[in-house]
């Protein structure tokens, strides 16, 4: 019995084995998508880096502080709303030191963009020109959204907060909005919701570019202060649980989308819709599905 049962052991070792080895050290399919020529990114990126920062913030600044700022940045704006017109893909270097240099200055260049889209956006709703503020805010939303795709997760974490951070603001302005700007940006947010990377795909990219950024060891060890000796990471937990936060942020867009649409109606009908399907096919594709449940959203 055991000359039989020792050869068969040896076999399903010498398996596992190979299949760990494999494992290892075969090469895989990427999941990062391939950069696009020219990529937005990059012009994007080249311009941002020619910013001014304003240390007082946009809710903070008077009518000429505000028109200051626009008119100091009014190029570096210009430049960067064009290259939103591209197709973009934040490309990722798969090293440790990627994450914090250069692309952390990137990042800080990039929101400080966002922040001067949101000064002339709030200037022309000052003089009560909401179209040109509309369209202002969401070049802030296409900004964020260029911020995260093809990006890992702290990218999507702070991409969707610009996004997030557009989405409020137009939210607010809803009131000073025309049928048609209801319209037009229910059109362009619905494309871009429907072009928006998944969580799996933020996570898939991660999990390869942690692969190849750190060794096995020391992957091996957070995952043991992680899962065995619960260690919490504090910036970790400052920014939030990644999932949870896809999806109310994707929550929140979507109920935005509605809100735009349900506007448009009402101001088209005179009154508003019953259900959200009458806002289907005038005023949207699809009834937005909650991200969290899979349904439906309702009417705000």
């Amino acid at each position: 019995m055991k000359s039989k049962l020792g050869p068969t052991i040896l076999l399903v070792g010498c398996a596992a084995l190979l299949a760990l080895l494999m494992f290892l050290f075969l090469p895989r399919r990427s999941h990062f998508p391939s950069l696009p020529t020219p990529n937005g990114y990059d012009v994007l990126v080249t311009e941002a880096a020619k910013i001014v920062r304003s240390s007082t913030g946009t809710k903070d600044m008077s009518s000429n502080q505000l028109a200051a700022v626009v008119v100091t940045n009014e190029a570096v704006v210009r430049a960067v709303r064009e290259a939103l017109n591209l197709p973009s893909i934040l490309p990722v270097e798969l090293t440790e030191k990627w994450v914090s240099s250069p692309h952390l200055q990137n990042r800080i260049n990039l929101k400080a963009v966002a922040s001067a889209l949101d000064a002339e956006a709030t200037l022309c709703r000052l003089r009560g020109d909401s179209t040109n503020s509309l369209s202002l805010y969401i070049d802030q939303i296409r900004l964020g959204h260029a911020m995260m795709s093809g990006g890992v997760l702290i990218d999507y974490m702070v991409g969707s907060a610009v996004e997030a951070w557009g989405s409020s603001r137009i939210t607010n302005l809803l009131s000073n909005l025309t049928a048609d700007d209801c319209r037009r940006a229910a059109g362009l947010l619905s494309e871009l919701d429907n072009n928006r990377d998944s969580f799996e795909a933020f996570t898939a990219r991660e999990l390869e570019w942690q692969r190849n950024a750190y060794s096995a060891f020391h992957r091996f060890k957070l995952g043991f202060r992680k899962y065995v000796l619960r260690d919490s990471d504090p910036f970790g937990d400052m920014a939030g649980d990644p999932e949870v936060v896809y999806k109310r942020r994707g929550l929140e867009f979507r109920r935005l989308l509605l809100k735009l649409a349900t506007r448009a109606y009402q101001l088209e009908n005179g009154h508003n819709p019953s259900t959200a399907s009458e806002l289907v096919p005038a005023y949207l594709k699809a009834i937005p599905l909650n991200p969290e449940t899979g349904t439906p959203l309702q009417l705000p």
